[in-house]
């Protein structure tokens, strides 16, 4: 069982080769996007994340900053009161849970599944990416589950 507990960096599906898409934080209440690893977006490309004690496969995802941690940045749902998950992710000053789980994908090291917590039936919910290069949920009916592949992120 892989249990993530440090600083990492979130690279979009899909994965291959050299360079990728990071999720990247704009600042409080803006929406997470993705974006290459580049001097300019470095130091918003990190996220802390960390497990929430007796509880499986959940976690904090939050925007780690070298000098000061009061600054907030947790990805939290947009709409994060509506029943059903839906729209971009933004950073926001209170923290929120996620589940992220391994996708078992032995070709690739170090993917993951991460899920919005939600009693929403009839569709799998998966944080992955838009045209727009706007970190978003994706929803996937049940029915066509595995057929479409959820979104993944390779976390290191």
């Amino acid at each position: 069982m892989v249990e993530l507990n440090g600083n990492y960096t979130l690279r979009a599906s899909p994965v291959g080769g050299v360079g990728g898409m990071f999720a990247t934080s704009n600042g409080t209440f803006k929406i997470v996007t993705v974006a290459a690893q580049v001097p300019p977006t470095f130091d918003r490309q990190t996220w802390k994340i960390t497990p929430i004690k007796h509880k499986k496969d959940t976690y904090t995802i939050v925007l780690f900053h070298k000098d000061d941690v009061t600054l907030g940045g947790s990805w939290a749902l947009d709409g994060v009161n509506e029943a059903v998950p839906h729209g971009p992710i933004i950073t926001a000053a209170e923290t929120f849970e996620w589940h992220i789980t391994p996708t078992g994908n032995a070709e690739i090291p170090n993917t993951f599944n991460i899920q919005p917590i939600t009693k929403a039936v009839g569709a799998s919910y998966y944080v992955g990416t838009d045209e727009e290069n706007q970190v978003v949920i994706k929803i996937i009916p049940i029915l066509e589950h595995p057929v479409i592949l959820p979104p993944y992120w390779q976390i290191q």
